[in-house]
């Protein structure tokens, strides 16, 4: 892999010229995707996926490229639910994406 994209955005409509849906090769079909809840919120999930996949290896043992361990409590979203404007819109889609932070922490 030469290069990484991180497009931050709260939109898709699957036309970024590297998008590998577009390519036929998406991991995560269209009909997987049922509300805003079921995408992909956070980086770690997109690389944990994408390792389940074989798209991309995390780099983790047995020699990690950073010395220090972090320990990261995920929880921006649900906490600040009223800055996303489709979790302000549905405030039923907070419990599942607390769901998905807690499976990430």
């Amino acid at each position: 892999m030469k290069r990484v994209y991180l497009e931050i955005t709260d939109a898709c409509n699957l036309r970024c010229p590297f998008c590998t849906y577009e390519k036929g090769n998406s991991f995560m079909s269209l009909d997987q995707i049922d509300d805003y809840t079921s995408r992909i919120h956070y980086f770690t999930e997109w690389i944990t996926q994408n390792s389940e996949a074989g798209i991309v290896t995390e780099i983790q043992a047995p020699n990690p490229p950073f010395s220090a361990v972090q320990h990261v409590n995920v929880n921006y979203m649900s906490r600040h639910s009223q800055s996303y404007k489709a979790l302000f819109e549905h405030p039923e889609f907070v419990t599942a994406i607390r769901e998905m932070e807690q499976r990430v922490t």
